[in-house]
């Protein structure tokens, strides 16, 4: 048996079906779903490793209310009890400033101090009561970290 035509007998035995559009629409779609949510992972990564905000509040309400709280921001961020003798001590020796925070509906200042360390500050004032602040984020982690 010859053959004619050498193209049409090459193409009507390959072995790949004909494509039609319900293989492009399933294609399309795979890619939609695919994308979509390799945008939603990337979204909640970057959301995640973004820094939280610093809870000044819940450290010092863990603090004794009726004293004056500081707040020390070398590394890690804390917020301290003090007397008013020990926060004139420190107001002489670093410059100081404030930052206002609510605690339990009530507006409360917290005095921060600059370029002093929680080992600078027990050193000049003895032991003081502090609290680490805690950074308020959210982990989200969209895949079974039990997997193994």
């Amino acid at each position: 048996m010859s053959v004619q035509q050498r193209r049409f007998a090459a193409a009507t035995r390959t072995a790949a079906p004909k494509r039609g559009s319900r293989g492009r629409l399933k294609l399309t779609l795979t890619w939609v779903i695919v994308l979509t949510a390799l945008s939603l992972f990337t979204t909640t990564v970057v959301a995640t490793a973004a820094g939280g905000k610093p809870d000044y509040a819940g450290a010092a309400k863990k603090l004794a209310p009726n004293q004056p709280m500081i707040v020390i921001q070398t590394g890690k961020k804390e917020v301290c009890s003090v007397n008013a003798a020990q926060l004139a001590k420190l107001q002489a020796e670093y410059d100081t400033g404030w930052m206002t925070v609510t605690m339990n509906g009530v507006r409360t200042d917290l005095v921060t101090v600059s370029g002093a360390n929680t080992h600078d500050v027990s050193t000049m004032l003895g032991p003081v009561d502090c609290k680490l602040v805690q950074e308020k984020h959210v982990f989200y982690l969209p895949f079974d970290a039990n997997i193994s």
